[in-house]
């Protein structure tokens, strides 16, 4: 897999901050459980995003 995976990849193919906490929250509200895995991932995201938004006020 690591040979067809890109280095440089256009913003427009990852989910949006909003997106990863929709997904959090629809889990959370039908008592799902997200794999550890891609919780740390999805909250990364909106970290990321949060961080981003936080240096450039």
């Amino acid at each position: 897999m690591s040979a067809i995976l890109e280095a440089e990849t256009p913003d427009k193919y990852f989910l949006s901050a909003k997106a990863c906490w929709g997904i959090l929250e629809r889990a959370r509200k039908r008592q799902k459980e997200v794999p550890l895995i891609l919780k740390i991932a999805l909250l990364e995201r909106i970290a990321e995003d949060w961080q981003k938004s936080q240096t450039a006020s």
